[in-house]
């Protein structure tokens, strides 16, 4: 039973965590790859 509480504490922390990152645009465009702003050409 404790595998399973400690498993939904991890899920918990994990949500708080991408949920702060969402929310922070500075956060984003720091860590968001450079190839995602540009626009795509194929050659």
């Amino acid at each position: 039973m404790e595998r399973l509480s400690n498993h939904r504490n991890w899920c918990r922390v994990t949500i708080v965590v991408l949920v702060l990152i969402s929310r922070n645009p500075v956060w984003i465009r720091t860590n968001m790859p450079t190839s995602l702003g540009k626009p795509f050409n194929p050659t």
